[in-house]
């Protein structure tokens, strides 16, 4: 089995419903556990352990769940998070299936500098920060870089179908999609 960079040790819960705020007052996150060849499984995760591996994994990264000496690999689907303190509330984790593709999105980083901006005063816009892909797990990239070296004019643009997209991965996103220009000050 493949190994990630990423473990979170799970255990597995009993409390549902009012009585998950115990969990919580524990230091620990409820979760799901759901997916490929997997019955829901209701799960607690430390908390500090589980803020640490979403804030590098993301919810595109493949981790490794030890549950009971049993490794499982998942993607952190969906993160409920609190309204003020933005801290994580509650998970999904998905189990994948290695030999099947998955849809994802993968956030954008926009590296370089764009000449508009330097030699005209212009002001980048980033119109999207992710796109959506396709692709086996393992071949799911952690981020996309975009050169935006080429927005000389206030003319250029760049689109989707003009990222450099790893081999194994299908872009999703509509091509002409716009992901980035400059605009006049």
């Amino acid at each position: 089995m493949t190994t990630t960079p990423y473990t979170l040790t799970v255990e597995p819960r009993s409390l549902t419903g009012k009585k998950i705020q115990a969990v919580r007052q524990a230091g620990q996150i409820p979760a799901i556990l759901y997916g490929h060849s997997t019955t829901n499984t209701p799960l607690a995760i430390e908390a500090k352990e589980f803020r640490k591996v979403y804030r590098e994994a993301g919810s595109n990264s493949l981790v490794t769940l030890t549950l009971g000496g049993k490794n499982i690999q998942v993607l952190i689907c969906d993160v409920q998070l609190h309204p003020v303190s933005d801290q994580p509330l509650h998970a999904d984790l998905y189990a994948v299936n290695l030999k099947e593709t998955v849809r994802t999105k993968v956030p954008l980083e926009f590296v370089g500098t764009a000449l508009a901006v330097k030699d005209l005063s212009g002001n980048f816009v980033a119109n999207l920060h992710e796109v959506e892909v396709e692709s086996l797990p393992t071949n799911i990239p952690h981020e996309i870089s975009v050169d935006i070296g080429s927005l000389a004019t206030f003319e250029d643009s760049i689109r989707a179908k003009d990222l450099v997209i790893p081999i194994g991965v299908e872009l999703l996103t509509d091509p002409e999609e716009m992901i980035a220009f400059t605009e006049e000050p």
